[in-house]
């Protein structure tokens, strides 16, 4: 007995139901909502800047076992004279020292207001030149400051030192010790250097 065979709309019936049944075994992906997306952006973003920032020389960790060569004192009172908002953090100030035998000389507003904070104070010093350089490199290493170059010209040592700030941002100082000016030592034979220690804010750009 011969075989019917299949008529050409019952081979498309069939195709058609295997194909719906293959469709509604696929489940659907989930969406993610809008809140769901804006945390994986911003965690994105976080860890974009977080690394970035890890580029950023930013200060050495204090080390409290280099001891400071010289007695010291906090720049602190002198230059909150020229910072009444005390725009410079506490741990900057904490960290910014001369040795204690030096005498207050002169303050320096240096940004006048406009833009960043610059400012400086200077003391007179009866150390030696020596004795200032190994002051500068012993108190960057004991509270925690990163010594980026260090120059020497026309007679004045300058230390660039680098710090973060509890307020988020990178501080520098400018270390100088440079020699006194001739109407000082002619009125006081004991000054042999004038230490200037310049706080200003780091710009990333």
């Amino acid at each position: 007995m011969a075989t019917r065979g299949r008529s050409r709309d019952q081979e498309t019936y069939d195709d058609s139901a295997i194909e719906s049944s293959r469709r509604s075994n696929v489940k659907a992906k989930p969406r993610l909502s809008k809140r769901a997306k804006w945390w994986i952006l911003a965690s994105l973003l976080a860890i974009f800047t977080l690394s970035t920032l890890a580029g950023i020389p930013i200060g050495s960790k204090p080390n409290p076992s280099v001891a400071v060569t010289e007695p010291y004192m906090s720049i602190r009172n002198q230059m909150l004279k020229q910072d009444p908002e005390h725009v410079v953090p506490n741990n900057i100030y904490d960290a910014s020292v001369v040795p204690a035998n030096s005498t207050f000389y002169q303050l320096e507003n240096l940004d006048q207001g406009n833009g960043q904070f610059d400012r400086s104070v200077s003391y007179l010093s009866p150390l030696s030149n020596s004795k200032l350089n190994a002051f500068g490199t012993s108190f960057a290493s004991h509270f925690g400051w990163k010594i980026m170059t260090k120059t020497q010209k026309n007679g004045t040592d300058s230390y660039y030192l680098q710090k973060a700030g509890q307020d988020g941002n990178v501080w520098e100082m400018l270390f100088q010790i440079s020699p006194p000016p001739a109407n000082l030592t002619s009125l006081n034979s004991n000054i042999s250097s004038v230490i200037t220690e310049r706080i200003l804010i780091t710009s990333f750009q």
